[in-house]
């Protein structure tokens, strides 16, 4: 049974449509999730992003709940002209994201709604990392942010894709945040633990 479950799954996410690059940045999270820990996923697109954690999931044989999050609509929340454009002619995303993580759907949770909206679904202070890479757009990103940081660990990570690519992203996150802790391959790392008495209120 057990050889059945753990069976050798090889990573495919590179066939799949997307613009995934961030395999370093992504595995730092899954080793900074804890065993039974919550990693959340902002943002899916087809699920490259998705198979690959997926995969390292079941590769490494963790047991963390990893959540992806998308409305799979595209950029319907967005405000930003170029990634409305960016998206005009994109169908059938959905449809394609289940395909593609259809291999290891059962080392994810996926949850189709606005990525803010999605928070609600969990309790405060209960996730430990989370990637945020849905829309790009400052209003987005901010009420992402916004919404998420609450449901965040203390001493959890929030991090995310785009820091330099789209004004939007840059602007949400410095004026709630400031500097990134750090900034690698345009993805930018904000350690909580660092500064736990400016984001959480203390009992």
């Amino acid at each position: 049974m057990a050889n059945k479950r753990f069976k050798k799954i090889d990573h495919y996410y590179h066939s799949l449509e997307g613009w995934f690059c961030m395999e370093k940045q992504y595995l730092e999270l899954l080793d900074a999730t804890p065993e039974g820990g919550v990693f959340v996923e902002l943002g899916c697109y087809k699920g490259k992003s998705t198979s690959f954690i997926g995969v390292e999931i079941h590769k490494r044989k963790r047991d963390i709940n990893f959540f992806a999050i998308d409305s799979f609509q595209g950029a319907t929340n967005s405000t930003d002209a170029n990634e409305i454009k960016a998206y005009e002619g994109i169908s059938e995303i959905e449809e394609s994201y289940t395909y593609n993580v259809a291999p290891i759907g059962n080392k994810i949770k996926t949850i189709v709604s606005l990525t803010d909206e999605a928070a609600q679904y969990f309790d405060d202070k209960s996730v430990d990392v989370i990637f945020v890479d849905g829309g790009h757009s400052y209003e987005v990103v901010k009420a992402d942010i916004e919404a998420w940081l609450p449901k965040m660990k203390p001493n959890g990570i929030m991090a995310g894709h785009d820091y330099m690519a789209w004004i939007g992203v840059n602007r949400a996150l410095t004026e709630i945040f400031g500097t990134p802790h750090k900034v690698e391959n345009d993805c930018w790392f904000i350690y909580l633990d660092k500064n736990k008495d400016k984001f959480f209120n203390r009992p």
